[in-house]
C-alpha cells in the first residue's frame, strides 16, 4: 500500500466549488469498478496514468500490464465551521502488566475468562482539517428510564461468546459527572442503534444486558478529557459459548453527542481503535463534508475485525477508515502430551475446535468467472504452508508427512487405548468427504540437499496411495522448525464446497513410511482445508402489488447450489413492482482456536446489471426507491454514469446497482435488496 498526499493551492474562492485530485487516467475516471485494474491501453507510456510496467520484456505478465485511476473531491467551504470533535478510547486492563485476561477458576475451560476494558473519552481542543473548528459538546436526544432527554453518550455492545461480569469488584466505574446505563436491547437481534434504545439506570440481571453506556448531562468543553481519572470508564466480561479450545473477542465502543449551537442538530459520532477523533480518516481528512458521519442503519455498534481493522496494540493506534475493533484471543490452558507439533506456517502449535489434532489452514481455488454455482469445475491445484516442529528436549528422529484419510485420524485420536494421552475425540468426518482421485502432495524443501517430494492419490475405499518414499525430514533437534508444502489437487467437483485433508507428522518407528496408529505414538495432525469458492450466492424475486406492500408472489425460494435463478410463476403487471433479493454467505470454516487460517472474502462486491443477458428488467421496468444492503454502500448507475451512493429517486433510470459490501467474515452473510417497478 502506498499512500499519495497532494498538496496544492486552491485559487477558486466561490463556496461549494469541487476542488478535485485524480491519479491515472482509466476509462471514465468515474471511480467506478471499471476504473480499477484495467488492462493497460495501448497508448504507450503517460505521465499522468498509473500502471503496472513489466519487469522481464522476455516473459509476459500472467494478467498482462493493469492500470488505475481515482479521483478524490470535496467542496470549498469558504467559512470555518465550528464543529464538536469527540475522541472514543478503549484498552484491555489485564490482570497483570503480562496477561489481558484473567483465566478464572478453570485454566483448562475458555467458558470463564474475565475480561476488564478501559474507556476514555475526549473533547478536542483542536479540529486536524482547517475548514473545522473545534468546538463544545452537547447531548443528543436518547431514551433513560422511559423518559426523552438530550446526552453525551458512550456506547459499548456486550461482545459476543461473552457476557456481563456481575461480580462487585468489577462494577463499572464512570468519572466525576457521568452515570452508567444499560440496555437489555441486542442490536445482532433487533438491528438498532445505540441511540434508538431504551437504557435504564437500574442494572438489570447479568445476561439480560446487551450493552452498557455512559451517560453525561453536558455541555462538556473543548480540551476535556477522562484520560487523568483514576478509573475513567470501566466494566468486565466473562467469556461463555467459545469452542472447548478457545477463540476471538472483539467488541468496539462508540460516542455520540451534538456540537452546541448547531442549528442541525447533527450527530457528532466516533468508534474507538484509534486516535482519529470523528471518524477521521488517517490522512486527517474528515469523514464526510460535514465532519462527521454517523449512519443508524449500519453503526450499531457490532464488532467485525475482518471489515473494522483490529487496534493491534490494544492501545488506539489502529489504521484504517472509521474506528477498530479491540480484539483479544482466548486460548484455554490444554493439557497435551504431543511431543511433536504441526500446523498452519509459523504456527505448529495452533489450536482447534477441540485440541492441536484439528488445527487448520483454509484456502480457496479460483473460480472462471461467470460460471454458474451449480455447475462442477475442474479447479487448480491449492498450495499450503505448514510448520512442523520438536517442542521436546531431545531429538525426535525419522520425522514423516504424509496425509491420511479421515477414519485414519479419528483412529488415532479417538481410541484411548491405542493412544491414552487424547482425551478429547476429534472428529476428521467421513471418509467419503474428500473426492476420489484427489491427489496430494507432500513437498519439502531442505536448505541443503535434494527436495524430497511424495504424490498420493485418494480414494474412498484404500484411503491414500503412491509409489513414492514417503517424506521423511529426518532428526528434529529441540525447538527446531520446519516448513513443508502440501499441494492439493481435486478433480472435477461441486463449487463451494471445504475438503479438509488430515497431514500427519510422526515419528517413524519402524520406519516403513507408513503411519500405524498402534505403533507411532509420537504423532501430531493438521487439517488442509481446499476450497472450490467460499461465497454462496442466492438471488431471488418477489412480486408486490401495487401499493408495494400486498405480497402477490413471494419470493420463489432458488436453490443455494445450483443455478441461483428463482422463477416467477406469476407475471407482474404494469404499476406492480418486482422486487429482487440477493442472499451472499462466506461459508467456510469460522475462527476458532488460536493460529488458524480462515478465508474472509474481502473487497466483496454484487454488480446487478440489468443489460446483462440473461437479465432484461431495465427494458421493462425502472428504479423504486427502497434499496437495502446489509452491508456496504450502494452505487447507482445510468450505463455509465454514477448517480453516486445516494438512492435515487424512483423513476430514474438506473441500469446497474453496485454494492460495495466490502469484508464478509467466515460463517457471516447478508443481502442485497433492490425494487424495480412495471412499466
Amino acid at each position: 500500500c502506498i499512500k499519495v498526499r497532494v498538496t496544492g493551492t486552491v485559487i477558486e474562492d466561490e463556496a461549494g466549488a469541487p476542488i478535485n485530485v485524480q491519479l491515472g487516467d482509466t476509462g471514465l475516471n468515474d471511480n467506478s469498478p471499471a476504473t480499477q485494474n484495467q488492462e493497460d491501453a495501448d497508448d504507450g507510456p503517460n505521465d499522468n496514468e498509473v500502471r503496472t510496467v513489466d519487469a522481464d520484456p522476455t516473459e509476459a505478465p500472467v494478467n498482462g500490464e493493469r492500470e488505475g485511476s481515482a479521483f478524490q473531491e470535496v467542496l470549498l467551504s469558504t467559512e470555518i465551521k465550528e464543529l464538536a470533535t469527540i475522541t472514543v478510547l478503549k484498552r484491555i486492563i489485564g490482570p497483570n502488566n503480562i496477561d489481558l485476561v484473567d483465566n478464572g477458576d478453570d485454566p483448562e475451560s475458555a467458558s470463564d475468562d474475565k475480561i476488564t476494558y478501559r474507556l476514555d473519552f475526549r473533547v478536542e481542543s483542536s479540529n486536524p482539517a482547517i475548514n473545522f473548528q473545534a468546538a463544545d459538546l452537547e447531548g443528543t436526544s436518547i431514551t433513560v428510564d422511559n423518559a426523552p432527554v438530550q446526552r453525551v453518550l458512550v456506547s459499548d455492545v456486550i461482545p459476543e461468546n461473552t457476557e456481563f461480569d456481575p461480580d462487585p469488584a468489577k462494577a463499572p466505574t464512570a468519572p466525576d459527572g457521568w452515570t452508567v446505563v444499560y440496555s437489555s436491547d441486542d442490536p445482532a437481534v433487533t438491528g438498532r442503534d445505540a441511540l434508538s434504545v431504551d437504557w435504564s439506570t437500574t442494572q438489570p440481571a447479568a445476561n439480560l444486558i446487551k450493552r452498557i453506556g455512559f451517560i453525561a448531562e453536558g455541555p462538556i468543553t473543548a480540551g476535556t478529557s477522562t484520560e487523568g481519572d483514576t478509573d475513567g470508564f470501566s466494566f468486565g466480561v466473562i467469556t461463555s459459548g467459545l469452542p472447548v479450545a478457545g477463540g476471538e473477542i472483539a467488541n468496539i465502543a462508540q460516542a455520540f453527542g451534538e456540537t452546541v449551537g448547531d442549528p442541525t442538530d447533527e450527530v457528532v459520532y466516533d468508534e474507538s481503535g484509534d486516535q482519529n477523533p470523528n471518524n477521521y480518516n488517517d490522512d486527517g481528512t474528515p469523514p464526510d463534508e460535514t465532519g462527521t458521519d454517523f449512519n443508524p442503519a449500519t453503526d450499531l455498534g457490532i464488532a467485525n475485525p475482518s471489515a473494522d481493522g483490529v487496534d493491534e496494540d490494544n492501545d488506539n493506534t489502529g489504521e484504517g477508515p472509521k474506528g477498530e475493533d479491540t480484539v483479544v484471543t482466548i486460548t484455554a490452558d490444554i493439557e497435551t502430551t504431543s511431543q511433536i507439533l504441526n500446523g498452519p506456517e509459523n504456527r505448529p502449535n495452533a489450536i482447534g475446535p477441540t485440541n492441536d489434532n484439528d488445527d487448520f489452514t483454509n484456502q480457496s481455488t479460483t473460480i472462471p468467472a461467470g460460471t454458474a454455482q451449480g455447475i462442477d469445475i475442474d479447479p487448480g491445484a491449492v498450495t499450503f504452508d505448514n510448520t512442523v516442529e520438536n517442542p521436546n528436549a531431545t531429538n525426535l528422529d525419522n520425522v514423516t508427512l504424509l496425509p491420511i484419510a479421515p477414519s485414519v485420524g479419528n483412529a488415532a485420536t479417538n481410541d484411548p487405548q491405542v493412544n491414552p494421552q487424547f482425551t478429547t475425540p476429534v472428529d476428521f468426518g467421513p471418509d467419503n468427504q474428500i473426492p476420489d482421485n484427489t491427489t496430494v502432495t507432500i513437498r519439502y524443501e531442505p536448505e541443503t540437499g535434494d527436495v524430497q517430494e511424495a504424490t498420493y492419490t485418494y480414494t474412498t475405499a484404500g484411503g491414500f496411495t503412491t509409489t513414492d518414499p514417503a517424506v521423511n525430514v529426518g532428526t528434529l533437534t529441540p525447538g527446531q522448525q520446519l516448513d513443508y508444502e502440501v499441494i492439493v489437487d481435486l478433480p472435477e467437483t461441486a463449487q463451494v464446497q471445504g475438503y479438509g485433508i488430515p497431514i500427519v507428522a510422526f515419528v517413524d518407528n519402524n520406519p516403513n513410511g507408513d503411519f500405524d496408529v498402534t505403533q507411532e505414538t509420537v504423532f501430531n495432525i493438521t487439517i488442509d482445508r481446499p476450497y472450490t469458492g467460499y461465497m454462496q450466492m442466492l438471488k431471488e424475486a418477489r412480486i408486490l402489488d401495487t401499493d408495494g406492500v400486498t405480497v402477490i408472489q413471494d419470493f420463489t425460494g432458488g436453490d443455494p447450489t445450483g443455478d441461483q435463478e428463482g422463477t416467477l410463476t406469476e407475471g407482474a403487471r404494469p404499476g406492480q413492482f418486482i422486487e429482487y433479493r440477493i442472499t451472499y454467505t462466506n461459508i467456510s470454516e469460522p475462527l476458532v482456536g488460536a493460529g488458524n487460517v480462515v478465508l474472509d472474502a474481502n473487497n466483496f462486491t454484487i454488480t446487478e446489471d440489468g443489460t446483462a443477458a440473461p437479465n432484461n428488467w431495465v427494458t421493462v421496468t425502472t428504479h423504486e426507491q427502497g434499496t437495502e444492503p446489509s452491508q456496504g454502500t450502494v452505487e447507482y448507475f445510468n450505463n455509465t454514469l454514477s448517480f453516486g451512493n445516494t438512492d435515487p429517486a424512483s423513476g430514474e433510470e438506473v441500469t446497474r446497482y453496485v454494492n460495495e459490501v466490502g469484508t464478509v467474515a467466515p460463517g457471516d452473510n447478508g443481502s442485497f435488496v433492490f425494487r424495480r417497478k412495471v412499466d
